[in-house]
């Protein structure tokens, strides 16, 4: 345990402020966490987890336990017919980060200088981030501020791919989830639960974390070819409403599991 304290204590800054919040919530610098984290497991009639591969993790401690993604509200994601509002060939091509550019394990770094190396023999596209200017100050770069839960889902929705270029460990990866529903293409990390979210070349396609030039090589794949996206977009959207629409985990997951 004072080794993984070690390690986040370094570590810590470049993890998000929610993730920071809830680890002094659970107290996880004192003496007794491992312990209690033990205890709980040991004690739990199931523990649930959103991915396999924390499932892994956690059989060896507990008697019980489940995987059940997180689920989505599809009146959020209304769009039922990919017609209604489809992909553009275009130009300029969007690509959307929607999250904090100064949480480092998002990645936005590693987008910025993909993006950079693609300005460098195209100016095609345009970069949008959900977030305030802040110190970024690029020709692609167009910066939206803050968006609620209402307007993400149609910014989603008026670009032509979403980025989710995150250097940590996501457990899911809503970000990648919400533009499924929104009938977007992805392109993500290799890396945490994003695997298992978005289908390398059938939802969206993988880069190796941290590489720009390989963000930047699947970034301009989507950039050239306009019938790959849609393709993308819409196998992502039947992924979206067959495995993580509200009514289908509570009738997957929770019905069978409660009873």
């Amino acid at each position: 345990a004072e080794g993984w304290q070690r390690c986040v204590a370094a570590r810590q800054h470049l993890s998000g402020s929610l993730h920071q919040l809830e680890r002094e919530l659970a107290g996880f610098v004192t003496p007794e966490y491992e312990t209690s984290l033990r205890r709980a497991f040991a004690d739990a009639a199931g523990v649930l987890v959103v991915n396999p591969l924390i499932a892994e993790l956690c059989k060896p401690y507990s008697q019980a336990v489940h995987v059940i993604p997180s689920g989505f509200d599809p009146a959020r994601f209304p769009w039922t017919d990919f017609r209604d509002d489809s992909i553009s060939s275009a130009t300029p091509t969007t690509l959307l980060f929607a999250g904090l550019p100064q949480e480092a394990m998002k990645g936005f770094p590693v987008l910025l200088e993909a993006c950079r190396q693609l300005w460098s023999r195209r100016q095609d596209f345009r970069l949008q981030v959900t977030a305030e200017p802040g110190d970024f100050h690029e020709p692609f770069c167009e910066f939206l501020g803050w968006q609620s839960q209402h307007e993400l889902p149609l910014r989603m929705r008026a670009a032509d791919v979403i980025v989710c270029p995150t250097i940590a460990e996501e457990a899911l990866g809503r970000t990648a989830v919400e533009a499924m529903g929104a009938w977007r293409p992805v392109v993500a990390s290799r890396i945490g639960g994003l695997p298992f979210t978005v289908l390398d070349e059938a939802t969206g396609l993988l880069c190796r974390p941290g590489d720009a030039a390989d963000l930047a090589r699947q970034l301009e794949r989507l950039l050239e070819d306009a019938e790959l996206r849609e393709r993308l977009g819409r196998n992502g959207r039947r992924r979206f409403e067959s495995e993580f629409t509200w009514p289908v985990i509570l009738e997957r997951g929770y019905r069978p599991l409660l009873g």
